[in-house]
């Protein structure tokens, strides 16, 4: 977590209801606060505040409720011995051993404010018996510096995801027709009352300076949702009607609305990066990701515009589905900064994403760098996207029976007005002949705040709402990207989406093999280990002890012996290179690979261990060693883990040991740091396919995506033999736990 410089203390508040009253029960210079006098059984509810030295203070942050229960074993606490707290950064994820106390009291020394950590309590007695873990509690610590104005909101249910009831439509005072159109889309959704905010703001599309929308805008929105009785709302949502303004100069940019009231709750900073921007595991717009931005989208211009713009909202919420075509053009031929990075984005849509919508599809192609194609009309279109022409016509778009969704063409001044019905811009048009929803910028001279069709496509197609995709695809946030339509509108596609629609046949095959090596390599490790043992009892002096036990050792060893291990598994084996000659029996150029052709086409390894198994010398013979892991072998995988808050880029540090205790003693085999040496380290993409981790770091939007590290030759470890792993993530500020696991060589 990034204090501001003048940092002095937290004041850390408690209550015991969610409401209050606080009372101020300590301060701390640290990221951590022990409440002594917190009571078993009690659910407490805490809030901070940072104070500055100059006796500023922030807003509160978000409240979080503990409970701390005691479990006792078999209705009795007479033979209690200890409490065995564990930790985990998701509900339901892994648990972690962090510490024992003999108390009611436990102080996590090694969380860090910022984070989320869940928690559960084993109750153990002198026997040794333990109870069932207690309830889960997850804490999420949200601290924010010193603001110059306002106060962040409360955030209820932190899990739940954007719906109608966090969404507050905002209108101007005394405009009959931003009254009308705030009411209309009340009606559409079914909205309460006092989600409808009337703010006192001029009509001006466009206002002056930061200084006048704060006025006029952005501080009497802040204000209505800090206040009752929208406060008892948690907002996740802005939507702006017609006539409020829709952006203000800086310099030489005009900054839209639409994306400065995103981060309504933190300092103005142009052109910063979106926190939760392309996140590469996906998932709902939550109560987490609302404490860090707001969803924002405009419904604008003469009633000429927003009466048939609604009548579509309406229409296209009960439709859903959409069928029409969608219209891309992945070519220009810009040459300003960040141009040839967007085209490739634009490409890799294509070449990897595009034909999982199920859509018919229509795509430009290019004959030359130096000529822009574009399409000369649109017809039975859902969806636009593009680059290019920056003006059209009303005509450009033809007749359609289907919904239309989405349209955007990435340009520098297509979304500067949405009021001025002779401006020949691509949303305006797009909106009045039966857009729902589009964007545009408002200003710039470069790509990096461009949407982008990867994160925006895959929101939709998994579920999300229009307004999700739109800011999971805006790279920048206090930019002048725009952004029209209802943020609750959401489609249905002629393929619905399921994980098994990305999910690739030689990965998985790949997955399979790895499950099998290791499953082989347990068996293989016990006939070691059984033969050590039987070789250490024949070798010794005790007469009455090898008698006793050569016999039964004699007859798990004839069990477990290597003949009868790989027979165990030659036939899984065999259906496993069987699988490969069937299932891609006209997938390549050439009819029925084998092993050895499939391996060198998909550019995968097959383990020497799970090969044994098949007992057949020249279906070995026929693979080529580039294809067999070397005996030794080994990859470790882990995930990225972030905490709601900045975009950060991540290292990773990992260390292998023989036993648990070595890594206290200094007896590490192998240490890697990603700081220092970034060769074989790997990052899972949204495919699922690993790339090479850049010396940079991995940027934290692949929370939850693999990280993984491959053995150079110089790091062979004993095959079947297991070993300690631990990692740890770190970045410029901080340092996380290690992650600890014990894991067997199986390749």
């Amino acid at each position: 977590m990034i204090l501001p410089t003048d940092f002095a203390y937290y004041e850390i508040f408690r209550a015991t209801t969610p409401t209050g009253p606080f009372t101020l029960i300590g301060t701390s210079t640290s990221g951590s606060f022990t409440d002594l006098t917190a009571v078993l059984g009690t659910v407490y509810y805490y809030r901070v505040v940072t104070v500055d030295i100059y006796g500023n203070r922030s807003v509160p942050s978000s409240t979080i409720n503990i409970a701390f229960n005691n479990e006792a074993i078999s209705g009795s606490i007479t033979d209690f011995a200890y409490y065995e707290i564990y930790r985990s950064i998701q509900a339901d994820g892994v648990f972690s051993l962090i510490g024992t106390s003999i108390t009611e009291d436990f102080v996590d020394s090694t969380a860090v404010l910022g984070n989320t950590y869940c928690y559960k309590v084993v109750t153990v007695d002198i026997y040794g018996n333990r109870s069932e873990p207690s309830t889960v509690t997850c804490v999420f610590f949200s601290i924010q510096g010193p603001t110059p104005d306002g106060g962040q909101q409360t955030i209820v249910n932190p899990t739940a995801i954007l719906s109608r009831d966090n969404v507050v439509c905002v209108y101007r005072e005394g405009d009959a027709d931003s009254l009308s159109s705030a009411l209309r889309y009340k009606e559409i959704h079914g909205l309460e009352d006092n989600q409808l905010i009337a703010i006192p703001c001029s009509n001006r599309e466009v206002l002056s300076d930061y200084i006048e929308f704060q006025e006029e805008v952005e501080d009497p929105i802040r204000s209505a949702i800090t206040s009752y009785p929208v406060s008892n709302r948690s907002v996740y949502a802005i939507i702006l009607m017609p006539y409020v303004p829709g952006g203000f100069r800086d310099g030489s940019d005009v900054i839209s609305s639409t994306s400065r009231l995103s981060r309504l709750f933190y300092p103005f900073e142009k052109n910063a990066v979106n926190p939760i921007y392309n996140r590469q595991v996906f998932k709902r717009f939550d109560g987490f990701d609302a404490l860090q931005a707001l969803i924002c989208t405009r419904i604008d211009g003469p009633n000429i515009v927003t009466t048939p713009w609604f009548d579509n909202i309406e229409i296209a919420k009960g439709r859903s589905q959409v069928g029409g075509k969608f219209y891309f053009d992945p070519y220009s031929a810009y040459s300003f900064a960040g141009a040839s990075d967007y085209s490739l984005d634009l490409l890799n849509f294509r070449d990897s994403y595009l034909e999982r919508l199920g859509l018919a599809t229509e795509i430009t192609s290019q004959s030359s760098p130096s000529r822009d194609p574009f399409f000369s009309q649109v017809e039975g279109d859902s969806f636009f996207w593009g680059w290019g022409a920056d003006r059209g016509s009303l005509n450009y778009f033809q007749t359609t029976a289907e919904t239309r969704a989405f349209f955007y063409n990435a340009d520098f001044d297509g979304g500067f007005s949405i009021r001025d019905l002779d401006a020949r811009s691509w949303p305006l048009l797009a909106i009045r002949q039966g857009y729902v929803a589009a964007a545009g910028s408002m200003s710039g001279t470069n790509a990096y705040a461009f949407l982008r069709p990867v994160p925006f496509m895959d929101a939709l197609f998994r579920g999300a709402t229009m307004g999700e995709a739109m800011f999971f695809s805006q790279p920048l946030i206090n930019s002048p990207i725009a952004c029209f339509g209802d943020p609750l509108a959401s489609f249905a596609f002629p393929v619905p989406f399921t994980e098994n629609t990305l999910l690739s046949p030689s990965k998985t095959w790949d997955n399979m093999e790895n499950c099998l090596a290791e499953a082989v390599a347990c068996i293989y490790r016990k006939t070691k280990v059984l033969d050590k043992l039987r070789t250490y009892i024949a070798s010794g002096s005790d007469e009455f002890i090898q008698e006793e036990l050569i016999y039964p050792f004699d007859q798990l060893s004839a069990e477990f012996d290597d003949l009868s291990w790989k027979n165990d598994f030659v036939q899984l084996t065999g259906k496993l290179v069987n699988f490969v000659v069937d299932r891609n029996a006209t997938t390549y150029d050439f009819a029925y690979p084998n092993l050895n052709q499939y391996l060198t086409h998909t550019e995968t390894k097959v383990s020497s261990i799970v090969l044994e198994t098949l007992q057949n010398q020249s279906l070995i013979d026929s693979i080529v060693p580039a294809n067999i892991e070397v005996i030794g072998s080994w990859n470790f995988e882990t995930t990225l883990e972030h905490y709601p808050g900045d975009f950060r880029f991540y290292h990773f540090e990992l260390q292998i040991a023989r036993e648990y205790d070595d890594f206290d003693r200094g007896n590490v085999l192998i240490s890697k740091d990603t700081l220092t040496d970034s060769t074989n380290w790997y990052f899972e993409d949204y495919n699922g396919d690993f790339q090479p981790f850049s010396g940079n770091g991995i940027t934290s939007n692949y929370e939850d995506k693999k990280i993984k590290y491959i053995n150079q030759s110089s790091e062979l470890l004993v095959r079947g033999e297991f070993y300690w792993f631990r990692v740890r993530q770190k970045d410029e500020l901080q340092e996380f736990g290690w992650r600890y696991s014990r894991e067997i060589v199986y390749l």
